[in-house]
C-alpha cells in the first residue's frame, strides 16, 4: 500500500499516481490531505485513490480505510494473477549503462531499438539518449531533428502526450528517438526530476522505453537507473571494464538508486580466446551476468555504423544475440512457436541384384586403408584433445595465479580442469608472469616414447576485494 501526500513535491501528484498505477495496477493508494474538502475528494477520484485521509487523523477512520484498501488490493491481485499468470514485467523502461566508454552501449541500445521497432510494428518503441554530454545515438541512425530532451526538460511539470509527440523524432523503421542535447551548454537544464517526469510520461505512451544512460554516474543517469524496470550494464572482457563496472554498481548502491543484485551484466565483444572467461567475470562484477554473450565481430558492424543504417549488412550472429538479449532481459518476450515438421527425403528402392561377391572383394580391398585412416585420425584426435586440455588447464592456472593463489593451488586448479585419466601426465610450471602447462601424449605405434604438448598463458595480477 502507498499513502501519498496531496502536497508531495516536486510536480503535480497526478503524475506520481499515474506512474504508480502503471507499474503496479493492483497496488492500493490512499490520498492524505489537510482537509477533506470537495477539491481533495475530486482529486482522489481523478488519481484513482481507494480512500482519502484528512488531517487530523482519526485512528478508527484510518484503520477502516486501510482494511478496505487492503481487501481491494488482494482481490485485484487475484484477478490479475488469474488473467495473465505472468510474474515478470515485459517492456517498461530498460536502461543500458556502459561500465566505461567504448564498450558498445550506444550501438547495442540503438540496434536493439531499431530491431524491435522494425520487427514488431504493433509495438511502440522509443529510445532516449540520457548520455547528456557525449550522447551520439544520432550517429548510429540516419535521423534529422531540431529538438532534443532539453525541450521536454524545460517544461517537465507540464508534459503532455501531444508535447511528447511533437518533440520525439521518428525514424523510418518506426523507432521514436529522443536525442541528447544539441548544445552542451543546455545540459544543466536536464535535471534528475525532469528525467523522472519524462520517463514517467514515456512509460504511459510507449510499450518499450530504451534508455542509453552512458557510463558516467550523474544525477540524470541515477534518476534513469532508479526509474527503470530493467538495468543492463554492458562490459567487455578486460580488467579495466570489469573494475569500472564494479565501481559503477557500488555507486548506484551508495546513492540508493539500484541494488547491485538487480543489475543485469551483459558481456559484449566476447571471444573464447580471451584470458577472462565467464567464471572470472562472475567473480569480479556485482550484478547478475546475462547468459547471452555478444561475440566479438571485429569489423562486422563497420558498414552499418558508417552508413548509419542499423540493418545494413550486419552479421547474423549480431541479430541473434540482440534477439536473445531482448528475451533474457525480459524486454520483449515472444511466444515459442511450434516446431514445424521437417520433410523427410525419400530415396528410391535400389533393385535387388546378386552383388554379394563384388561387395566382399571391395570390402577386403579398402579394409587396410580404412584401418590406417582410423589410426591417423585417432592420433590427430589425441593431439587435439591434448592441446584443448592443456589450454583449459593453463587458463584455470592463470586465473588462480592472477588472484594471488599459492603454487599448490595453481597446480590443483590446472588438474581440476582436465579429466582424471590425464592428470598423471600434467605438469605445471610458474615463472614470473607466465604459467605453462604440459600434457603428455603417447603417439600410436611409438612404443613407450611420450611427447609433451605445452600451452603457456600470461598472468595479470588482480587485487582481491
Amino acid at each position: 500500500m502507498v499513502i501519498l501526500d496531496k502536497d508531495l513535491p516536486p510536480g503535480p501528484i497526478t503524475r506520481v499516481m499515474q506512474d504508480v498505477t502503471v507499474r503496479r495496477p493492483a497496488l492500493p493508494v490512499l490520498l492524505a490531505t489537510r482537509s477533506a474538502d470537495e477539491e481533495s475528494l475530486t482529486l482522489g477520484m481523478q488519481v484513482g485513490a481507494r480512500g482519502v485521509l484528512a488531517y487530523p487523523f482519526v485512528l478508527a477512520e484510518v484503520n477502516d480505510s486501510l482494511v478496505r484498501a487492503t481487501e481491494w488490493g488482494e482481490r485485484m491481485q487475484e484477478v490479475l494473477a488469474g488473467g495473465s499468470g505472468a510474474d515478470v514485467i515485459e517492456g517498461g523502461v530498460t536502461s543500458f549503462a556502459g561500465s566505461k566508454g567504448g564498450v558498445g552501449t550506444t550501438a547495442i541500445a540503438t540496434h536493439l531499438g531499431w530491431q524491435l521497432a522494425s520487427g514488431h510494428r504493433e509495438k511502440k518503441v522509443v529510445l532516449v539518449d540520457v548520455d547528456l554530454e557525449k550522447g551520439d545515438v544520432s550517429s548510429y541512425v540516419d535521423l534529422n531533428y531540431r529538438v532534443s530532451i532539453v525541450d521536454l526538460a524545460k517544461i517537465a511539470d507540464d508534459i503532455t502526450d501531444r508535447i511528447v509527440r511533437d518533440t520525439v523524432a521518428v525514424h523510418d523503421s518506426g523507432l521514436h528517438i529522443l536525442p541528447a542535447p544539441i548544445d552542451v551548454r543546455d545540459v544543466d537544464a536536464v535535471t534528475a526530476s525532469a528525467i523522472r517526469a519524462i520517463l514517467s510520461q514515456l512509460r504511459s505512451m510507449y510499450d518499450i522505453v530504451l534508455v542509453d544512460a552512458g557510463s558516467n554516474v550523474t544525477p540524470a543517469q541515477a534518476a534513469a537507473i532508479e526509474m527503470s524496470d530493467h538495468v543492463v550494464q554492458v562490459v567487455t572482457t578486460d580488467v579495466p571494464s570489469l573494475r569500472a563496472a564494479r565501481r559503477q554498481a557500488q555507486a548506484w548502491s551508495d546513492l540508493g538508486v539500484r541494488n547491485p543484485s538487480d543489475v543485469q551484466v551483459l558481456v559484449n565483444k566476447f571471444s573464447r580466446d580471451s584470458e577472462i572467461q565467464q567464471s572470472t567475470i562472475d567473480r569480479l562484477v556485482l550484478g547478475r551476468r546475462i547468459e547471452t554473450l555478444i561475440p566479438d565481430l571485429g569489423r562486422g558492424l563497420e558498414a552499418s555504423v558508417n552508413t548509419r543504417t542499423p540493418g545494413h549488412n550486419v552479421p547474423k550472429a549480431w541479430r541473434r544475440s540482440l534477439k536473445a538479449l531482448s528475451q533474457e532481459a525480459e524486454i520483449m518476450i515472444e511466444p515459442v512457436s511450434e516446431t514445424k515438421p521437417t520433410r523427410k527425403l525419400l530415396s528410391r528402392p535400389r533393385p535387388a541384384k546378386a552383388e554379394s561377391g563384388q561387395v566382399a572383394l571391395e570390402t577386403v580391398g579398402i579394409l587396410p586403408i580404412t584401418v590406417m585412416f582410423l589410426l591417423v585420425l585417432w592420433q590427430v584426435l589425441g593431439l587435439a584433445l591434448s592441446f584443448v586440455w592443456a589450454g583449459h588447464a593453463a587458463n584455470a592456472a592463470a586465473r588462480e595465479a592472477s588472484l594471488g593463489a599459492t603454487q599448490s593451488q595453481v597446480r590443483q586448479a590446472a588438474l581440476d580442469a582436465v579429466p582424471s585419466g590425464v592428470r598423471s601426465g600434467v605438469t605445471v610450471h610458474t615463472a614470473g608472469s607466465q604459467v605453462e602447462v604440459k600434457v603428455k601424449v603417447a603417439p600410436v605405434g611409438s612404443g613407450s616414447s611420450v611427447s609433451d604438448v605445452g600451452v603457456a598463458r600470461s598472468v595479470v595480477k588482480e587485487p582481491r576485494g
